[in-house]
């Protein structure tokens, strides 16, 4: 058998596609015989071992068929391996010749191999086509040779090897196509890493020696659902090679009709493998898209051991290969294989699978074998659990494991869950009781942004272990009488919790219990705010690290919004920094400006952070109490006074400080020889622009002042904390040094969300804060008319109550509210010593009737004398 063969059978249909061309088969055949005079240009020869590490392109696949035809050894290293691990692999192998892209991570490789290709495509092709002559491919290969190692996984030594060799990859394919039908009309797309055995063997090797076609893409990610429907139209794509986890994504993110009716029109073959596959998953695909997957099973060491056929009627994981033989041990249901194809690095008599499995006429895997969970002396398989658990409403994706119990000295069953945004717990619970078997109900479970898996989509249940044990850490206290106890910094032991965050962690238990909560203790504004696109920010650059001091295009977007709205005019070079939320703005300026003794001026009430953060710094804070007016702060000023911290408009009564205040405290700051620091972050939401005068209108040249303010507040986007901070171009500077060591820069992604959709997302907000003003005053008239007093203001959405008629101070009676009404609030002593009589209202997250019932509660709790 040669390659030629192959070649010259298809010459004229294509073989491989990308989004620039297509290359048939003989256009292939060129490229092997020039790219062999190239590499042997380059001190290739015949036994030489070649180490490839790449991503998905043309090119690698090109390279891959130009190996097979010299009969190179290929040692394919994948890139998920750890530096240790990939350093054990090239200190044993010394390998004679590298391919590797420009942005892998082959840190060492020059110490232990001789040359080293990098796949800079453009110029590796012109080179090759720069040849003129042709190396002789049409010779007999010998198919017995080993030419493929590909390295499956690997923590901190070197991991497991599998061989191949083309007897076993040419005749694997054989007997598999023929099961599926698969032939020159198939045309795949390939988007599985081509450094692993589906990317290379499946999707590669088997489309070629079928004569069929494949596209080449990219390693899957949510960003192809984007451009696949895309792909399969304009490139024919008719069959689709998935694992579970792809077919999933798919099921979930294919909701519109004409998405799906892509898939349907197009795809005649579809085949799922990789992974264990649910039955449930299988109806469902056919259920959306009218395509049933034809199910797989193999293994790196095995290759292809059964498949279905197109005529199997029952579900299962298909029939064996002609060649495989299948036996299942009694003892503990474990598949045992006898196969041709076992890698030489195996025993060719029987090969255990690690899997449990049962076999008829149609193989049936059941599960890992080593993930079994042993509970009272019963075996429980996982994946009989998965399966129940995953049709509850609330779980996008679920993982059941086994966790060591030592009291009962068995083991407990843990749930690993992606919950969507209706996850319950209660009916979680409940649900499980319904409907699993007693010994089957998982005793606990965690909940997690994404399950970790590997390339083929096979969940890391080892991780999921060691992410229970760390959410199972247990605070003890106790140490031994000779060991010596830790001991913390004081600087963070003398921190009291921010009042309000503590509250709002006590809602959030308290709704995750099912319990239905008013929620006034909320320190933002709910906006309803478009989803706009993230695949049209600027792709890579959102995924890496910005300049400290942001992005130039937003920073050059607030200058300009200061100067229209605010009269202010600033360098977005020099003179503003984009932060990590308004908070850390915060406190990197006192940091920058005060030093251990110093004093820090904060009126009350003041925002329930800022005494912290001074404290943290090792300066003073000093609390000026609300009763005293702006003309008063001078007996409060000392020689250590540093900072004068102001909150305009404020939180939590709303007050808007005037011009003649302002002034006031600006003469101050001048006369005593100390700074101003005017967080703003609350400066859109007040009646008009006109009502808010920032500190930056008196202190134009930014002298003394620094002004911080936040995106995510004014935005209704908090959880996306961006914040900025404007200042002299010295201040800032100092900024941007804390900047680099603390958090680098602001999330990249999102600073150019902002900057993108800058005045979409104000023209969007502005109407709901002008709303929420408007609610503002009625609420003001009904409190008004109901007796209930508070400090008077015009901006934000808080309403500081006064409850110095209660026989309660301000923490006993948002206790009582929360346990009596369940309605939060939060105690007004966290503004300061002289605000016990008071508590703060949040009004931008409920509605208008929860809010007017809510403060009939709060005025009843003020006449309860009892």
């Amino acid at each position: 058998m040669n390659l030629q063969q192959y070649f010259d059978k298809y010459k004229d249909r294509d073989l491989l596609i990308d989004n620039e061309k297509s290359y048939s088969y003989g256009e292939c055949c060129t490229f092997v015989k020039k790219a062999l005079i190239f590499l042997k240009n380059n001190g290739l020869k015949k036994n030489y071992k070649i180490l490839i590490s790449a991503k998905n392109s043309i090119l690698l696949a090109k390279f891959y068929f130009t190996f097979l035809a010299y009969e190179n050894e290929i040692f394919i290293v994948g890139e998920n391996l750890t530096p240790v691990a990939k350093k054990a692999i090239f200190k044993k192998n010394k390998f004679d010749m590298a391919l590797i892209d420009h942005k892998s991570t082959m840190s060492n490789l020059k110490r232990y191999c001789k040359k080293i290709i990098y796949l800079n495509s453009e110029q590796i092709e012109e080179d090759i086509k720069k040849i003129n002559d042709f190396e002789n491919i049409d010779k007999r290969l010998n198919l017995k040779k080993n030419i493929l190692n590909i390295y499956t996984s690997g923590t901190t030594s070197e991991p497991k090897i599998v061989s191949h060799s083309l007897y076993n990859l040419i005749n694997n394919c054989k007997e598999f196509s023929k099961l599926l039908g698969i032939n020159r009309n198939n045309r795949f797309i390939n988007f599985l890493p081509m450094n692993y055995l589906g990317g290379y063997y499946n999707l590669l090797l088997i489309p070629f020696f079928n004569g069929s076609s494949v596209y080449i893409d990219e390693v899957f990610s949510y960003k192809s659902i984007i451009k696949l429907n895309n792909i399969i139209s304009r490139f024919k794509i008719n069959t689709l090679w998935l694992t579970p986890t792809i077919c999933k994504i798919l099921i979930d993110k294919y909701s519109l009709v004409s998405e799906r009716n892509i898939i349907k029109r197009n795809i005649r073959l579809g085949i799922i493998g990789m992974d264990q596959v649910s039955t449930d998953l299988k109806l469902k695909f056919k259920e959306k898209f009218n395509i049933r997957l034809l199910e797989n099973y193999g293994l790196s060491e095995t290759l292809f051991i059964s498949s279905e056929k197109k005529t199997d009627k029952i579900p299962s994981s298909g029939r064996p290969l002609k060649s495989v033989q299948i036996e299942i041990n009694q003892d503990n249901k474990e598949l045992l294989i006898t196969s041709p194809y076992i890698s030489k690095n195996f025993s060719k008599k029987k090969f255990t699978t690690g899997d449990q499995a049962d076999f008829k006429k149609f193989l049936k895997i059941n599960g890992r074998l080593k993930d079994v969970i042993i509970r009272g002396g019963i075996n429980i398989n996982p994946s009989d659990i998965e399966r129940v658990l995953s049709k509850f409403d609330g779980i996008s994706e679920i993982s059941i494991f086994g966790e060591k119990d030592e009291i009962f000295n068995t083991e407990k069953i843990i749930a690993a869950i992606v919950s969507k945004k209706n996850f319950n717990e209660k009916k979680f619970w409940n649900f499980a009781n319904n409907n699993l078997a007693p010994n089957q109900v998982p005793q606990d479970y965690f909940l997690l942004e994404n399950l970790p898996k590997t390339f083929s989509g096979k969940v890391k249940k080892n991780l999921l272990k060691d992410l229970s044990k760390e959410e199972d850490l247990i605070d003890n206290d106790k140490t031994h009488k000779t060991e010596k106890k830790i001991t913390f910094s004081k600087n963070v032991e003398f921190i009291k919790p921010p009042i309000s965050v503590a509250i709002n962690d006590k809602v959030y238990d308290l709704k995750k219990k099912n319990k239905k909560i008013t929620t006034l203790s909320l320190g933002e504004a709910f906006f309803n705010i478009p989803y706009y696109e993230f695949n049209n920010l600027d792709y890579p650059d959102v995924y890496h690290y910005s300049h400290s001091r942001g992005i130039f295009e937003l920073r050059l977007l607030l200058s300009n919004y200061f100067k229209e709205y605010y009269g202010i005019k600033f360098s977005p070079d020099s003179q503003i920094m984009i932060t990590a939320g308004s908070k850390i703005a915060v406190y990197m300026t006192l940091k920058s400006l005060v030093n251990k003794n110093d004093e820090v001026l904060i009126p009350e009430p003041a925002w329930v952070s800022y005494s912290e953060q001074v404290k943290l710094t090792g300066a003073k804070p000093i609390g000026i109490p609300m009763k005293e007016k702006v003309n008063r702060w001078q007996k409060y000023i000392t020689n250590k006074t540093r900072v004068i911290i102001i909150n305009n408009p404020n939180n939590p009564t709303g007050k808007i400080y005037n011009l003649k205040e302002l002034s006031s405290i600006y003469e101050l700051a001048k006369i005593n020889n100390c700074y101003i620091l005017s967080d703003e972050a609350y400066s859109e939401f007040c009646p008009d622009s006109d009502n808010f005068i920032s500190i930056g209108n008196l202190d134009t040249r930014l002298e003394r002042s620094i002004l911080v303010n936040s995106i995510s507040k004014n935005y209704g986007i908090s959880g996306w904390r961006i914040g900025y901070t404007i200042s002299n171009y010295k201040i800032i500077n100092r900024l941007v040094k804390l900047n680099q060591h603390l958090i680098t820069c602001a999330p990249t992604i999102l600073t150019h969300y902002i900057a993108k959709y800058f005045y979409k997302i104000i023209n969007k907000t502005r109407p709901q804060i002008k709303n929420l003003i408007e609610l503002r005053k009625r609420l003001e008239k009904y409190m008004d008319k109901n007796g209930l007093k508070y400090l008077k203001g015009k901006a934000t959405f808080y309403f500081f109550i006064n409850i110095q008629d209660s026989k309660y101070k301000s923490k006993k009676f948002c206790e009582t509210l929360l346990q009596k009404y369940k309605i939060s609030t939060v105690p007004g002593v966290g503004y300061g010593k002289s605000c016990n009589n008071y508590i703060r209202l949040s009004f931008g997250s409920e509605s208008e009737y929860k809010i007017k019932k809510a403060l009939l509660k709060i005025k009843e709790i003020i006449n309860d004398r009892g």
